[in-house]
C-alpha cells in the first residue's frame, strides 16, 4: 500500500464512482479499477460493494477511507516541513526596532538565532513606533517591535515581553535614592527625551498631561548612545526601560509612583505574507523572550 493508491481509494470514495474519480485523477478508468482491486487484494478485504452502477464503502472501507485522509494530509504536512527546512538555509529578515530593545534585547536572541540559520541574513533598523507601523503597512519592512496593547488594525502582532519604563540618572543625582517619583516631581528637572513617535515619548505625553504641565526638555534625539552618555555625566535625566539602566553601571532607576509599564511584541501586517525565515524568527523570538521571562 502505497501514497498513489490510498489517493485513488479516497478519490473514487468522494466520488462514489469509478469513471468520475478517474476524471478527477487524469487516469484512465481501468487503471482507477485496477488500482482499488490490488489495494482490496493486498489487504484481503472488499472496501466498496458494488450496487448495478452504485458502488458505497464497505465498513472496512470506511475504517480506510478515514485513516487515508489522516495518513495524506500528514504526508502533505511533512513535505512542506520538508520544503519550509530548504528555504531556512537562505533568506532574509527585515525587523525595525526601537534602539532600547535593539541595544539591551536583540543582541544576544540575533546572535543564537544566527547561529540556528546560519543561512539566513538580518536587516535590523532602529525605528520609532509610529514610523515602525507605517512601513509594515506599506511593505517597507517584514516585522516590527510593536506595542500590542495600541497599534494599527492593520498589523496583527505576537506578544513578547512587559517592560517597565522608570526613570534613569547619574547614580550621584538628588532623586537616586528615592523609591518612586511622580511626574510633579520632575517638573523643572531637564530631559533627554526621544522624538515624538515613540513609545517612551507616547508615555511622556501621557504624564504631561495628567499632570496639565510640559516637561523641561533639554534635548530631542534618536541617538541612544548620546543620551546615555548625557545622563551618565549628570546632564539630566531620561525615561528608559529597566534593562538599560540594569545593564549600565553609571546609571541609576527610579520608579514612578504609578507605575508605567509597555508590553511589547512582534508585528507584522495583517494578512500579509511571511516567508519562512520571517516565521522562523517570530517563532525563535517567541521561545526566546517566553524563556527569559519564566
Amino acid at each position: 500500500m502505497d501514497k498513489r493508491q490510498l489517493q485513488i481509494f479516497r478519490q473514487v470514495a468522494i466520488s462514489q464512482s469509478f469513471t468520475k474519480a478517474a476524471l478527477e485523477l487524469h487516469m484512465a478508468q481501468p487503471a482507477v479499477s485496477i488500482a482499488v482491486k490490488k489495494l482490496e487484494e493486498e489487504l484481503s478485504t472488499r472496501l466498496f460493494n458494488r450496487i448495478d452502477r452504485r458502488i458505497e464503502l464497505t465498513a472496512a472501507g470506511e475504517k480506510l477511507l478515514h485513516r487515508a485522509e489522516r495518513i495524506l494530509v500528514e504526508f502533505q504536512q511533512a513535505k512542506d516541513e520538508l520544503k519550509e527546512l530548504e528555504a531556512l538555509k537562505s533568506g532574509q529578515v527585515r525587523l525595525d526596532t526601537p534602539a532600547m530593545l535593539g541595544s539591551y534585547f536583540l543582541p544576544e536572541q540575533l546572535i543564537a538565532f544566527r547561529r540556528a540559520y546560519p543561512g539566513i541574513n538580518l536587516h535590523i533598523s532602529a525605528e520609532g513606533t509610529q514610523r515602525a507601523e507605517q512601513m509594515l503597512i506599506d511593505g517597507s519592512t517584514d516585522m516590527a517591535i510593536v506595542n500590542v496593547q495600541q497599534h494599527s488594525e492593520q498589523i496583527e502582532s505576537r506578544y513578547l515581553l512587559k517592560e517597565e519604563v522608570v526613570l534613569c540618572m547619574a547614580s550621584d543625582h538628588p532623586l537616586a535614592n528615592r523609591e518612586a517619583v511622580d511626574f510633579l516631581d520632575i517638573k523643572t528637572e531637564p530631559l533627554l527625551v526621544y522624538h515624538q513617535g515613540y513609545h517612551l515619548r507616547q508615555i511622556l505625553n501621557r504624564l504631561e498631561s495628567s499632570a496639565a504641565h510640559k516637561a523641561n526638555i533639554i534635548i530631542e534625539t534618536d541617538i541612544l548612545r548620546l543620551m546615555v552618555g548625557m545622563v551618565a555625566s549628570g546632564e539630566g535625566m531620561c525615561l528608559c526601560l529597566r534593562r538599560l539602566v540594569d545593564a549600565e553601571k553609571d546609571l541609576v532607576s527610579v520608579s514612578f509612583k504609578e507605575p508605567q509599564y509597555i508590553e511589547l511584541g512582534i508585528g507584522w501586517k495583517k494578512g500579509g505574507y511571511l516567508s519562512p525565515a520571517n516565521r522562523a524568527f517570530i517563532e525563535y523570538l517567541i521561545e526566546s523572550a517566553a524563556e527569559i521571562a519564566r
